[in-house]
């Protein structure tokens, strides 16, 4: 397994593939403000879609989670992770150093896990931060999106929001192809259960899934 992480980490990243990403993580942190909404934001997306685009190329893992912490171990984004559970929730203590914290955090942690998971355990699932930076440990719990009373349309909703997140009402309707009242009628649904969550922005309002709170 080894072998095979450290190929797919050269493919995406390069030669030097923890020095890319401690390199990238402070460029983003410069730009940003990582504890505002947008920074963090943006630091959770990056983290979500590193995360997919390895898990895309380790097609062959027989057990996600030994795969997972390999991973996470050649990127050098925490000194130990530890999982417990492989049923509906998984509980997961992240060991940072202060610098990994400074650099990456919980934020592109949570996206890094939800990106990788998603794509292994071929469902969608959400991070939600328990406890964060504490002596440097991060607890989170990787829970599996269940979207109420199956429905295809719910589930482009949460795929659509996964994408594009900060979604607008209009947006959403123009590029899912439904009715501004039937698409505000599943975010309802979707809200009612806490997969969603809106944010008023100007005269705007956001769609973001539960876990970019």
């Amino acid at each position: 397994m080894a072998e095979e992480v450290k190929a797919v980490l050269k493919d995406v990243l390069g030669e030097q593939p923890s020095s890319v990403l401690k390199s990238a993580c402070y460029t983003l942190i410069t730009l940003v403000e990582s504890s505002s909404p947008e920074g963090g934001l943006l630091i959770y997306m990056f983290g979500l879609r590193l995360g997919e685009r390895i898990a895309k190329k380790l097609t062959k893992l027989s057990d996600p989670l030994s795969g997972l912490k390999a991973v996470i171990e050649s990127l050098g984004v925490a000194k130990d992770v530890k999982f417990e559970g492989m049923g509906e929730e998984i509980m997961v203590r992240v060991e940072s150093s202060e610098e990994v914290k400074k650099t990456r955090g919980c934020n592109f942690m949570r996206g890094f896990l939800a990106g990788f998971l998603s794509n292994h355990l071929g469902r969608p699932v959400y991070v939600e931060q328990v406890s964060c930076c504490s002596n440097f440990d991060c607890y989170l719990v990787v829970k599996p999106l269940e979207i109420p009373e199956t429905n295809s349309t719910r589930q482009a909703i949460i795929e659509y929001l996964r994408v594009n997140p900060g979604a607008h009402l209009r947006q959403m309707s123009r590029d899912l192809g439904l009715s501004l009242g039937t698409l505000r009628w599943h975010l309802s649904v979707l809200e009612r259960v806490g997969l969603v969550w809106e944010r008023r922005k100007g005269n705007m309002t956001e769609f973001y899934l539960a876990d970019l709170q």
